[in-house]
């Protein structure tokens, strides 16, 4: 009997018949099968090609232990012949560094990896002191901003340039290899790092703390940091929903504003009649201090000022009355001064805006003598100033042209 097994993997078919040709027929017929199957299967997608590493001149020991671990992933990726490995490994070099490895041996391609690899090193890698190194990694902090993961990847990767092996002095260890503390430095170094005070009081707090790798503190410090996050974003929320409350506010509250204005001007633009003489005359008026009058003028200036006349001073009074009704007088002629804005403009009847200045206030105002100085204004000893004597005296036409008896004042400032 005819046996033809299927050669295909995974596949336990075999073609079994008394007769050669029919046994060969079922299995030609079996491998239809497996070509349909194959054209059913979707068409493998074509992989991208892996980029060689690049490595440029004047870089530290950190970047060249990054590009040696970036060389290897690549050669395990790849399908690189032994005879050109030194090939590929010159064509990571940036073309300056290329050209100086080729001006210093021209032979360098052809003594093979590790050669190269050594007069790369010697041309590209600045050389720094160990203790320099260690030095600034123990300086180390996290920046604003930066995560602490971030903040471990560059602590780790300039941690494993700083050399930190140690050879026991004892002779029992004489043939043992040097112990490497590395770990234990950088977990002492994330821990006074990290940026946030609260967070590194609650890490300094743990009870198995020296029990803890450098792996354990940065999951710690990132479960801590994504609680803070998540707090402030919250908190964030609230301060914005207050300030879009407050910005609602002060919208309601200019609009508010805006209609006072509104109504304010109208007021002002309202005009009326004069009852004595008929003359067009504003109804409202806003004086210097910002507010208006109560109730609308009724007769224009001039009216006002003639059922207003000021009575006629006597002589015979004693000086203290006539002191003060020359103070009336001049406190109305200021007034009527001030009032008298637009010829147009009413006053309503028995009310009157007289200004009474207080002579007996003014007094000499004599300045204390200061220098500038680099620390600023200092005040220095007296010096006599100049004073500035003042007489002001009232003016009879002024009288005339208000229709009103001179009354002599003189004032000395």
């Amino acid at each position: 009997m005819a046996e033809i097994p299927c050669q295909y993997p995974g596949c336990e078919f075999k073609a079994n018949n008394a007769s050669e040709a029919i046994a060969i027929a079922m299995f030609n017929s079996h491998l239809l099968s497996h070509q349909g199957r194959q054209a059913n299967e979707p068409p493998a997608q074509k992989l991208p090609p892996i980029q060689r590493p690049e490595i440029r001149q004047d870089i530290n020991d950190e970047d060249w232990v990054t590009f040696l671990a970036e060389w290897e992933h690549f050669k395990r990726c790849t399908s690189i012949s032994e005879d050109r490995v030194a090939d590929h490994l010159y064509m990571c070099c940036e073309r300056t560094l290329a050209r100086l490895l080729i001006r210093e041996d021209p032979e360098i391609i052809s003594k093979g990896e590790n050669e190269m690899k050594s007069a790369i090193k010697r041309l590209a890698v600045i050389k720094v002191a160990t203790s320099v190194r260690r030095t600034n990694l123990l300086a180390s902090k996290q920046n604003h901003g930066e995560t602490f993961r971030e903040f471990y990847a560059n602590v780790k990767a300039a941690a494993l340039t700083c050399n930190f092996v140690v050879k026991c002095p004892n002779i029992c260890c004489a043939e043992l290899p040097k112990v490497d503390f590395t770990s234990s430095v950088i977990k002492d170094v994330l821990i006074a790092g990290i940026a946030d005070n609260d967070i590194r009081k609650d890490i300094l707090g743990i009870a198995d703390l020296d029990d803890k790798s450098d792996k354990d503190i940065v999951a710690l410090v990132e479960a801590k940091e994504m609680a803070m996050n998540a707090y402030n974003s919250t908190s964030t929320l609230g301060t914005t929903a207050g300030a879009a409350g407050v910005s609602n506010y002060r919208k309601e509250s200019k609009a508010v504003v805006d209609k006072i204005d509104q109504s304010l001007k109208a007021k002002l633009n309202l005009k009326g009649k004069c009852d004595k003489c008929k003359k067009d005359i504003a109804l409202y008026r806003r004086f210097p201090s910002g507010k208006i009058n109560r109730t609308p003028f009724k007769l224009c200036i001039k009216c006002h000022r003639d059922n207003n006349q000021i009575p006629n001073i006597d002589s015979n009074t004693p000086s203290c009355q006539n002191s003060n009704d020359s103070s009336s007088v001049s406190g109305f002629f200021i007034g009527s001064l001030e009032d008298d804005v637009d010829s147009e403009m009413g006053v309503p009847i028995g009310e009157e805006i007289t200004v009474e200045p207080d002579i007996a206030a003014i007094k000499n105002v004599v300045l204390n003598h200061h220098i500038f100085t680099p620390d600023g204004w200092k005040r220095a000893s007296n010096l006599a100033h100049p004073t500035l004597q003042l007489q002001i005296s009232t003016n009879s036409n002024d009288f005339e042209n208000f229709k009103m008896p001179y009354a002599p004042n003189k004032l000395m400032l």
